[in-house]
């Protein structure tokens, strides 16, 4: 993907929850740190580009039903955006994406990944697209409460948020026994992987050298834009794994339902 990892988003990996109650928006220092990494991301990543936005007079969030899900007490947001004549353009997303919410983690910064509830008129007045960008999705960015709200709990109980499948109904090929420890470090940071509605909408197959990554679930190939940019949310954390063990490798991207594959070098 042309991106640098870092091993402390691996930490982040495990620490990191999303947040929708903010009570103080970012520091000249924060916004400055991800404006840059904002830059580094875009001038590496083929067909993809984020912008932040900073304490924006334009509210962009809406909520779910009332209160409940809705983005609170912050004005900052990035936004994920892709250009239609990349191919794998979703997946391409997720994966930088995610690579700069685990950055904000790391820098103390609270996040929520956001693909439906949010104004996309509003957003595209204040991004600016480009001929053939879309926005994929967004995040707040700011600094949560100490505990959660009634709305965050509500919807945290309504999805399940906290809950992750058993890694073994989600993966095919090695059993548990049989994987070296690379591919087991990969297979449970992917498994932490957010994605809407909790769904976690991937199946793995793993070999002693590679994990294929595709999209589970039925649905048509046409309409499984939503599960493609949490499939390469997944293949970040995936990588992040592997990498954890000193697994070097590289992604090959493939036709759906089947997404891409990590092949260990």
């Amino acid at each position: 993907m042309m991106i640098e990892l870092r091993e402390a988003w691996y930490e982040a990996v495990h620490k990191r929850k999303s947040r929708r109650s903010f009570t103080s928006e970012l520091t000249e220092k924060e916004v400055q740190q991800m404006q840059e990494f904002c830059s580094t991301v875009n001038s590496a990543a083929e067909g993809i580009r984020i912008v932040l936005v900073d304490n924006s007079d334009i509210s962009v969030f809406t909520g779910a039903l009332g209160p409940i899900g809705k983005i609170q007490g912050t004005r900052s947001f990035a936004a994920f955006i892709g250009n239609t004549d990349s191919a794998h353009m979703y997946e391409k997303a997720g994966y930088a994406g995610e690579a700069f919410i685990l950055e904000a983690a790391d820098a103390g910064i609270d996040t929520c990944w956001v693909a439906g509830l949010f104004s996309m008129e509003k957003v595209k007045d204040l991004v600016k697209l480009e001929q053939g960008e879309v926005i994929c999705a967004v995040t707040p960015l700011g600094h949560a409460k100490a505990s959660y709200g009634l709305g965050e709990r509500l919807l945290c109980r309504m999805l399940g948020s906290r809950k992750r499948k058993d890694l073994e109904s989600m993966c095919r090929g090695l059993s548990m026994e049989r994987r070296p420890d690379w591919l087991q470090c990969s297979l449970e940071a992917a498994r932490l992987a957010p994605s809407a509605m909790n769904r976690q909408p991937w199946m793995f197959h793993a070999t002693d050298d590679a994990v294929m990554i595709s999209v589970a679930g039925e649905g048509e190939i046409k309409h499984l834009e939503g599960k493609r940019l949490d499939c390469g949310i997944a293949m970040l954390h995936l990588e992040l794994g592997a990498r954890h063990k000193k697994a070097e490798g590289n992604w090959k991207f493939l036709e759906l339902p089947e997404v891409a594959i990590f092949e260990k070098l």
